[in-house]
């Protein structure tokens, strides 16, 4: 492959990921907010989005969406909101990323920034994730009568693992800013 094929192709990829990448930033909170609207229900037989932590999906102590009063629900959609935002930043960040890959830049500053700026999204994610799951069963479970309420945690196998993703992300981040600040050196020297 030459060259000239190989940089068509990541700019053409890179655009094509840009694309996707700003489309989940936008459609992220519209599924969220039409999971809370829908009750929880499937939005079409196939689109199924399941919210909620997955300690919570299926536990026989919540009572189903559908029963909760409209103040819950609503409740549980302003809580929904945070790993949401934290989804819409991530996106941003790729999507800003994936721009400066379609320009070829790919050692710049900028592109470095947004690598960490990923992974500290992603790790400040996973570090929010406990507290988000014990305001989401406080929301789903404070209608409740009195002895049944409950607030969970949830730090699992699947969260550490974005914590160690994320950490890898970060540390690859800052080697990519040490390789592009002794490529800038070599330049500033020939």
């Amino acid at each position: 492959m030459d060259h000239g094929t190989a940089t068509a192709k990541i700019k053409k990829l890179s655009k094509i990921l840009r694309m996707i990448a700003a489309l989940a930033m936008i459609g992220t909170p519209i599924l969220v907010a039409m999971f809370w609207i829908n009750q929880g229900q499937p939005i079409a037989p196939w689109l199924k989005i399941d919210l909620l932590p997955e300690g919570l999906a299926h536990a026989e102590y919540l009572r189903p969406i559908a029963d909760l009063q409209p103040i819950y629900r609503l409740a549980g959609f302003l809580v929904s909101l945070i790993p949401a935002g934290i989804t819409v930043l991530a996106c941003y960040y790729l999507s800003r990323l994936f721009g400066l890959f379609e320009k070829m830049e790919f050692f710049s500053e900028a592109s470095v920034g947004c690598i960490r700026k990923i992974g500290w999204t992603l790790l400040i994610g996973q570090m929010i994730h406990p507290f988000y799951v014990a305001l989401m069963t406080l929301a789903l479970s404070i209608s409740n009568p009195a002895g049944e309420r409950f607030i969970a945690v949830e730090l699992g196998a699947a969260e550490m693992k974005m914590i160690a993703i994320a950490a890898g992300i970060i540390l690859i981040s800052w080697i990519m800013d040490e390789g592009r600040k002794l490529q800038e050196e070599n330049a500033a020297t020939i």
